[in-house]
């Protein structure tokens, strides 16, 4: 993850005898002629240049995996493939996007007019998009196999508290909170331990209509 992947549209051209002529992907692969001898296996240097951290990476497809699993495009789950994808849609209706990947395939999708006008009221990306995504998945991953996104092998996963949130090590947020309170605070101080708060007290009764019969 987290590599520059050039994209291309030709993937590998032979000739009739089955000689390549052109590769889109130009890696050597380092002992690819080894035999089954117990020498060390093939190797094939990863894909691009790495261009950001891996666990950044892997945290933002975790997120937008979170879309597809409980979010604008859940109706994608259903397809049965790891998945994830944004959905969005722009002022006024005027377009609607998704676009969406599985470990091994992107796709986009857009929804619009040559003029920008509106799509009409309620066109989302999650209403147009979405489908069009899942009519194509469907017959692209027929008959593929389930992969799952892969993370790092140096990625560590932890439980943490929903409302205080939890940052990587020298990422923390520098807020300085004043001794007196003067607005909004941040979480964890206004609620140590990611408490609730306390809980709310008895609803004030209902004010009483004036009376009003033998208004004219």
């Amino acid at each position: 993850g987290g590599r520059r992947v050039e994209p291309h549209l030709i993937e590998l051209v032979q000739d009739r005898e089955g000689k390549v002529i052109f590769r889109a992907d130009k890696r050597d692969c380092v002992r690819c002629n080894a035999g089954f001898n117990g020498d060390e296996s093939p190797r094939i240097p990863a894909l691009g240049e790495q261009v950001m951290d891996p666990i950044t990476a892997y945290q933002v497809t975790s997120m937008l995996q979170g879309v597809v699993q409980r979010g604008t495009a859940a109706q994608a789950s259903s397809l049965g493939y790891p998945l994830a994808g944004k959905t969005g849609t722009t002022n006024e209706y005027r377009s609607a996007w998704f676009m969406g990947y599985s470990p091994n395939l992107v796709v986009g999708v857009f929804i619009g007019f040559d003029d920008n006008r509106s799509l009409g009221e309620g066109e989302t990306g999650a209403t147009g998009p979405v489908p069009i995504f899942m009519d194509f998945m469907r017959e692209a991953l027929k008959g593929q196999p389930k992969t799952e996104f892969k993370a790092p092998k140096n990625a560590k996963f932890v439980m943490v508290r929903g409302v205080r949130e939890a940052f990587r090590p020298g990422t923390e947020p520098k807020v300085v909170v004043p001794t007196i309170p003067t607005g909004p605070q941040p979480y964890g101080d206004a609620w140590p331990g990611g408490q609730i708060g306390p809980a709310p007290g008895a609803p004030k009764p209902p004010t009483t209509a004036p009376d009003i019969s033998g208004l004219y």
